[in-house]
């Protein structure tokens, strides 16, 4: 795997991993730069980047409200979202981030600072109730502390956000009486 700071002024793309069915890799040209794979459903994910490995943990299905772990069991940070899957991002060392849509397209999601700069954007593509996108990383914002743990999580909260909204398509069909 390379590190994410050489990837600077490249788009990155998430596709499916062929060797796992619910594990994504993040693609730069043809360089991997990370993967993150789920277990126990969506509750549970390994995300592994050059800088770091973290383990991700969902504990409650309406809303994304995932604890960040080192492997070593160290605590990271909290994600606590809104049933929008709008939310902030509260780092151990008292750091924050908004997870927000972007306000022209909905599809589209933002990590900003406080300030309202944009750190990474995720442009995710939904096809066949299966997901995979795109990361950009902004200019500035590679000096910024744990951008690797920031582009691995938004796109799991991506992934969790997108097996909500099948449940959502595949049980809303109305039933002919």
């Amino acid at each position: 795997m390379i590190p994410i700071q050489q990837t600077k002024n490249l788009d990155l793309i998430w596709r499916r991993a062929i060797s796992y069915q619910e594990s994504y890799e993040l693609i730069s040209q043809v360089n991997v730069v990370g993967k993150l794979r789920f277990e126990q459903g969506k509750k549970t994910s390994m995300a592994e980047i050059a800088e770091g490995k973290w383990i991700f943990r969902n504990s409650n299905f309406s809303a994304p409200h995932i604890s960040i772990w080192t492997l070593k069991k160290e605590f990271v940070g909290m994600f606590e979202a809104n049933r929008y899957g709008e939310g902030s991002l509260l780092i151990y060392d008292g750091r924050q981030l908004r997870w927000e849509k972007a306000k022209r397209n909905p599809e589209v999601w933002n990590f900003l600072n406080l300030s309202n700069e944009k750190i990474v954007h995720f442009v995710p593509e939904y096809q066949n109730y299966r997901v995979r996108g795109s990361a950009h990383i902004y200019p500035g914002s590679s000096e910024f502390a744990n951008l690797s743990l920031y582009v691995l999580l938004g796109w799991n909260i991506i992934s969790v956000l997108e097996s909500r909204r099948n449940i959502r398509l595949l049980t809303d069909k109305r039933i002919p009486w």
